[in-house]
This record gives structure tokens, sequence and C-alpha cells, in this order.
């Protein structure tokens, strides 16, 4: 069942994903309220309690996850949290950080970046040793994109470089795919495009040959940005855009949906398509509010404004512009807050130069 599941993950519909998970854990679930099958398991050599409890933890991490990637945050903590509890109980303390790590994650989905690094990540640098190769990895990955909107770049490419040699050693083809995009997208923020195009490229030549077609709507939504830095590439730029969120919408990614609008709209800002840009920006707002993504709401706002700068509608501009700015320093999103004031001293310059 857990290799089926990662399978529909990848391929999608996610609703036929949640259906897996929820009936592989209400089976589970049964068997553990049932005390005399337990029983008559435990006499006739069958299930011991101990693996029914691990059992049980796999079957809460996949729920949770596939709850966490349609952003029911809620649902996947509560079920994260009980895995944890579930690990604790057999003294497993890798799938215990397993699972706190993911509790990271679901912070992290939600923009809560600061909460992120100083609830789990931190704390967790001190078993970093003690962590198995594959949990390692994964707790690296995250760590490293966690540095990364926090503008730390030296910290997030040591860590992710660490993660994807691990990815290699376990063979995880999954991880490593993902893995090169998530550093293909440090570079691209430090500006080396061309370093940020291989990793990108491999990202996309991964997906396509594992059919893993979630790992390609993220892989094209990523190289679709980094020609956005390109003008010759804008055409180009906006087909890998729309890609994004056609791949996206297949597999159900509604989130990511809502990434793809926000990337679309700033390259109609960039056109010069104001009124498009303006909607597309909208919906992202629309869609990360209802998701409680208070990150990807933060840069619709932000978004929004500059739009509203470029037709000259300079309150408007401002008072987007202040709610992310807002929004990023509750965050710790060093980077987010750095633009913001950078964006608000273009709208007072050039609101005082109107007026």
């Amino acid at each position: 069942m857990n290799k089926l599941f990662q399978v529909q993950i990848a391929t999608g519909p996610w609703k036929v994903a949640l259906e897996t998970a929820q009936k592989l854990f209400n089976e589970i679930i049964t068997e553990c309220d049932s005390d005399s099958t337990s029983q008559q398991l435990a006499k006739e050599g069958g299930l011991d309690p101990f693996t029914t409890a691990l059992l049980l933890f796999d079957a809460c991490m996949n729920l949770g996850s596939i709850h966490r990637l349609l952003k029911e945050l809620d649902k996947a903590e509560q079920l994260y949290h009980k895995a944890c509890e579930i690990a604790a109980s057999v003294k497993d303390f890798d799938k215990e950080t397993f699972a706190k790590i993911h509790l990271a994650i679901c912070l992290l989905d939600r923009g809560e970046l600061k909460e992120a690094i100083e609830t789990y990540f931190e704390p967790l640098m001190v078993f970093k040793s003690t962590m198995k190769t594959h949990t390692k990895a994964l707790y690296l990955q995250y760590y490293g994109n966690a540095c990364r909107s926090a503008a730390d770049w030296g910290r997030a490419k040591e860590y992710l470089r660490e993660a994807l040699d691990l990815t290699k050693e376990v063979r995880d083809i999954g991880l490593v795919s993902s893995c090169c995009g998530d550093l293909g997208n440090v570079y691209r923020s430090e500006g080396r495009y061309k370093d940020a195009e291989r990793l990108h490229t491999a990202h996309h030549d991964f997906a396509l040959n594992r059919g893993d077609i979630h790992g390609l709507a993220i892989s094209c939504g990523n190289i679709g940005f980094l020609k956005f830095y390109n003008p010759d590439e804008f055409d180009d730029s906006v087909v890998y855009q729309f890609i994004e969120y056609s791949l996206a919408e297949e597999v159900g990614d509604f989130a990511r949906m809502g990434i793809a609008f926000n990337k679309i709209g700033k390259l109609y800002t960039a056109l010069g398509y104001n009124e498009e840009a303006l909607e597309m920006f909208q919906i992202a707002l629309d869609g990360a509010q209802r998701a409680g993504n208070v990150a990807g709401e933060g840069m619709a706002w932000g978004n929004l404004g500059t739009v509203y700068r470029s037709i000259e509608r300079f309150d408007n501009a401002i008072s987007c512009h202040v709610k992310y700015k807002d929004n990023a320093e509750r965050r710790m999103d060093i980077g987010g807050l750095a633009i913001m004031q950078h964006q608000l001293s273009m709208d007072y310059f050039l609101d005082g130069k109107a007026t």
C-alpha cells in the first residue's frame, strides 16, 4: 500500500491518494482497536503490538502527508503528532525525529519560518549525527529550504549539498530530484543562473524519466521563473508557468496552481499587462488565504503592490507592501522583509514626485 500511495502522490490525482491513505489508516486503526483480534494474532504468531504500532506510524505519516499536500494543515499536524507519540511509545527515536521534521514542514507550509526553525530545526541539529541516512537527508533538505527563506544562502547551500549527497547514497531518486530543484532555487536567489539552470534541468529530467507529474510541475515552474530574469526568454517563461499550472491541476495541487498564478502575474507586470496581472495576483491571494498559507498571502500582497505602483495608485501600493512587510517581519522572512523595505522606499519616493 505504501508504494501505491507514493505513486499516487507523484502521478495524481491526489483525491485518489487520499482515499488510499485513509483506507490503510482505517484498517490499521480497526486492528489496533480490536483487543480480541490482537490477542488472536499474538496466539497465531501474527502481528505483535510492536509491529502494529509501526504500521500505524506509517499510516499516520501517509495520511498526514496527503493532507499536508492538500494544505489541510490542521489535520496533517494532528496525524504527525499522533505519529510522534507512537514512535516515542516504542522508543524509536529516528521515527520520532522523522515525524517532527514533518511538523516543521507544516510550519514552513504555513509560512511560519521562525517557529519552524526555533521549535524543530535548531533543537534537532544536536541529534543530526545519530539520525539514519534517509531521515538526515530529509532534515537537511528542509532546514536548507528554511535557511534560503531566511536569506542565509551559505547554510542553505551547505545543508542542501549534504542532503543531495545523502539522497544519492540511499538511492532515493525522488529525493535526489527534489534536492536538485531546491539547491537550484538557492543559486537562483544568489544570481547564479547557470548553476540554477543546470540543477533545475536535472530536476526536470529526473521527474520526466520517473513519470513524476508533480515533480515535473515543480521543475517547470522553477525553469520558467528562471527564464523570467532574461527578457529574451519571457515568452518561454510564460509557457513554462502555464505548464506548471496545468500539471498541478492534473494532480490536484491547488496550492501550486496559486503559485503559478503569482509567477504568471509577475510576467504580466513586467510586460505591462497590468489588468491581467491584478487578476492573477487576486486569484493567488484568495487561494493563499483559503489555504491559510501566510507566506503565499504575503507574496501576493507584495506583487499586488508592485502592479498598483506601476499604474500610479500609490496608496494601494503602499498598503499592499506594508502588509507584506509586516507579514515577513513576523515570520522572520529576512529576504522578503528587505525586498519590501526597498519597495516601500520606491513607493514613497514616486508618490512624492507624483504629488
